[in-house]
């Protein structure tokens, strides 16, 4: 069933997905794994406040699990409840600054480009490559910040070189 829920959301069919998600958490209602993957759903699918929702409870099954406060956190995010956000992050982490694909994920689709930019860069500091380099360009990218975007692209081949074809086909599809 969520192998199907997976296909479904790929291609934007969010209420087979979530069809196929609801069978999955019939049979297993304590898989959280199901849950989380209904709140993913439902989050691509824009309806952000259900999303956080269906992270809340996956939460509230092991409220002892690291990973599913970072679910959590990302579901206050999408609904702007920073607050709340920032002190399940903490408790949990002792950071605010994690850079999860739920967080990523949530500051892309709630369109806070700059707090991605933020967390993005935070990451960089700690572990620079290739590839957290040109998610930070395409998050510059994202925000309108094109300037930006091809000067971190441009380092980021400067950098490493081997990346060069990936770089330059990034600066042919910035305006």
């Amino acid at each position: 069933r969520i192998e199907a829920a997976l296909i479904y959301r790929a291609i934007g069919d969010y209420e087979s997905a979530l069809g196929e998600v609801t069978i999955a958490e019939r049979l297993s209602p304590m898989r959280q794994n199901f849950i989380l993957e209904r709140g993913t759903v439902l989050m691509t699918a824009g309806r952000h406040e259900e999303a956080r929702d269906a992270y809340l409870a996956a939460y509230a099954l092991s409220p002892q699990f690291s990973e599913l406060a970072i679910y959590a956190a990302s579901g206050y995010l999408l609904t702007g409840e920073d607050v709340k956000a920032e002190e399940l992050l903490t408790q949990h982490l002792g950071t605010t600054t994690v850079d999860h694909p739920a967080l990523v994920r949530a500051y892309y689709e709630a369109k806070r480009y700059d707090d991605l930019i933020d967390l993005l860069r935070t990451h960089l500091a700690s572990s620079d490559s290739a590839t957290a380099r040109y998610r930070l360009a395409s998050a510059y990218a994202l925000a309108g910040r094109y300037s930006e975007a091809r000067r971190e692209a441009q380092a980021t081949m400067a950098r490493y070189p081997e990346t060069i074809g990936q770089g330059q086909a990034f600066l042919a599809g910035l305006p």
